[in-house]
């Protein structure tokens, strides 16, 4: 008896443990990946843009970068993370 209790506990315990990861996969980390995505497509499109185009440096400075690159790169770094397909 008391083991179908452990059993039945442990199975519980289990599956909170799911139900929390699976939460946190679905619900939290979204949000998180969009945004380290989106810092890391800028950064990238503005590397690509101080190479082709280095003789405007003071543009760099201020944030400017190819719209086109970074939604390669945004589109690219959340297939990686598996939310886009």
């Amino acid at each position: 008896m008391k083991e179908k209790i452990k059993k039945i506990i442990n199975l519980k315990c289990l599956a909170i443990l799911i139900g929390f990861l699976l939460f946190c996969w679905y619900i939290i980390m979204p949000p998180i990946i969009y945004f380290s995505c989106n810092k890391k497509a800028i950064k990238r499109s503005q590397e690509r843009f101080k190479e082709e185009y280095s003789y405007r440096t003071g543009e760099i400075e201020k944030g400017v970068f190819i719209e086109s690159d970074y939604e390669f790169y945004y589109k690219k770094c959340l297939r990686d993370w598996g939310q886009r397909r």
